[in-house]
This record gives C-alpha cells, structure tokens and sequence, in this order.
C-alpha cells in the first residue's frame, strides 16, 4: 500500500530553530516564544509591495553564497535587490532582517508532497552504540569539547573540506556555537535559522533556500524534535546535500516537552525518519552523560539550578540504580539481557547519516 501525504506548510510558522545547549540553558522560555511569534506574524504581514528591507551591507553575504541561494518557494534564482532579494521566477520578495541577514523564510503557504510505502515492516536493525568511541580514523587524540553543545567524541566524526570552496549547513544554527568547529574542519560556514540574529541568513527548515546539491556536509543539533514535518524537512537535507556527503546530528527522546518540541525520537523513530527519505544510517548513539535523569532535572525538575548541585541531588538515585542493574543481571540474567538499559534511559540520540 502506498501512502501520499499532503501538508502545508505556512509562512507564519513559528519554528524556534536553537541548539541543544540553548535549549539546557534557557531563561524564560514562554516569553521568548511570544517574542518570536510576534516577530514571525510581522514579518509575514508585509506586503509584497511595501517591503522595505534594511540595509544588506549589516550582513554582506560571500558571492559563493550567493550563486547556490534559490527561492524557498519555487526553487527559481533569486536576482540581488536594494531591499534584499526576488525570485526570478514566482517573483516573490525577500528583504533583509533588522540585523541585516537576508530573510528567506516563505513569504507565503507552500504546499509539499510525500509517498510512503506502507508496509508490515519495522526499520531496519541497527547496534545503538552506548558509549560513542572517538573515530577511529582520527590520527589524533579525541579533540577537546566543541565550542558548541557537541561530545567531544561526536565531533571527532566531523567529515573535512575537500578544498578551499566547501560549503557546510548548519540546520538551526541558534547562536552559532558550531561554527568555529566547522570552519577549523576546512568549511564555508553558513548557518540557517527561523529566528536568529546571528545566522547566516533566516530561513525555514522545511523549504530550504538552496540548489540541489550544494552542501558536503549537514549539521543539526537538537533541531528535528522542533519541526513540525520532520520527513519534509528531512528531504530537504537530502536534497542539498551531495552524493556521498554527511549528516550529522541528534534528536531529543527523554528530554522535557521544551521550545515547542513536537516529536521526540525513539531509536527506531530516527531510524525510520532517516531511511524514508533514503539516508545510509553510519552510526546510531546514546549520550550516558545526557540520560533521561539528567535531562529530566536540567531542563524540567531544576532549571537554571548549577549542574554541580543537580549531580549532587540524582548521585544517591545513580547508585541505588547501578546497585540493583548488578543485582538484577544475576537475579533476573534473562530479562535483564532483553532490556536496553541506555536505550530506554537516552536522554537524546545522536546520529551520522549519508547520503546515498
């Protein structure tokens, strides 16, 4: 049985883009979220003909950007412009930001398409590492903690540019913590966000502004769960990247509900997710420093509480729960094989995909 799924996608969707270590970190989450609402209904309330756009000298975009950029719309070129950009094709207007980015997010509904083969099947069987390795191809020790809010050993998969012209996407850039570490990786940086000052340029997950084939590497941090289509926004992923080029990121599963997350991922989820739109699955990993307890009482139980107090309050819970996982594989060996312990515990999944 084939399934063909229509969706829409409005222009008017608040789609807060932010990293993990914003999301573990953040103040007051509800008024920044009617903050970007606000600013997404006034952004899409100007009129195809009162666009006055501010200056695009705040945040000059490099030529090389500028040639792969295409209407999120309808995919035509896009013509540069006093007030930003236009399709050359449908037309549609695309000023500068107040921060002076230039803003590509739709300027009005845009509707998507996806099959899906509906089938007795369930995804395809992969080892859930526990305690992700630094790669074993790294001649190096496993590099020190990102500037972002990525494991040291995550980061050691990070692929190279392959020359002075590679081209990288950060998916819901937030603040762009990732960017030093794709730049010493050998990448152009260009960081997409819904509602960010300091992305590259704004855009939507779900209609990204660039040709076919663009990027040789894709990052995405803590970015899907907020995704209201995450198979759409998916294969837009596949669609810019090459042949061969990486996916990588993580996906919440055992986290708090936080910043209008709208899907948290089981393994098979993000398996499932990842091989509908045809990705190659390379790895598939917990974070045992990001379990469901400390999760649950960064983000949910104790917010904004320091982490040295946190660890503290959970110790005497971690012992009785190793004491009694050592106990249980001697008094229950066979039940307690069955059980995944840091599957069923993952506070997050991380993932390195290609595409194929």
């Amino acid at each position: 049985m084939v399934l063909k799924t229509n969706v829409k996608i409005d222009s008017g969707f608040k789609n807060p883009h932010q990293t993990l270590g914003n999301l573990r970190s953040r103040g007051s989450q509800a008024s920044k979220e009617s903050q970007n609402e606000k600013r997404a209904q006034s952004s899409n309330q100007r009129s195809k003909s009162n666009l006055n756009g501010h200056s695009l000298e705040k945040r000059k975009l490099p030529d090389e950007i500028w040639t792969v950029l295409r209407c999120p719309y309808c995919k035509g070129e896009l013509k540069r412009t006093a007030y930003g950009a236009e399709c050359l094709k449908c037309h549609d207007k695309y000023p500068s930001s107040s921060k002076g980015q230039l803003d590509l997010r739709l300027r009005r509904i845009k509707k998507c398409s996806m099959v899906f083969d509906v089938v007795d099947k369930t995804p395809s069987k992969y080892t859930i590492i526990e305690n992700l390795s630094p790669n074993p191809q790294l001649r190096n020790k496993c590099p020190n903690k990102g500037s972002g809010c990525i494991s040291p050993e995550l980061l050691s998969y990070f692929p190279k540019g392959k020359n002075s012209d590679s081209l990288m996407l950060d998916l819901g850039c937030g603040s762009t913590p990732n960017k030093r570490d794709a730049e010493k990786a050998g990448f152009k940086y260009v960081g997409l966000d819904f509602d960010s000052g300091k992305s590259t340029i704004l855009g939507d997950a779900h209609a990204l502004p660039f040709e076919d084939e663009t990027f040789e590497f894709v990052l995405s941090i803590a970015v899907l769960e907020h995704l209201r289509y995450p198979f759409i926004a998916l294969s837009e992923v596949h669609r810019v990247l090459k042949k061969k080029a990486t996916f990588i990121g993580s996906v919440a599963f055992l986290e708090p509900f936080h910043g209008n997350s709208y899907y948290h991922f089981t393994h098979l989820g993000i398996i499932n997710s990842l091989e509908s739109v045809n990705f190659k699955i390379k790895l598939i990993s917990t974070d045992q420093k990001w379990n469901a307890l400390t999760a649950q009482a960064r983000m949910g139980l104790f917010p904004r509480m320091p982490h040295a107090l946190i660890q503290l309050i959970l110790a005497p819970l971690q012992i009785v729960h190793s004491f009694w996982w050592k106990a249980a594989a001697t008094l229950y060996p066979t039940e307690a094989r069955k059980i995944k312990n840091s599957i069923n515990l993952a506070g997050s999944f991380m993932f390195i995909a290609e595409k194929t």
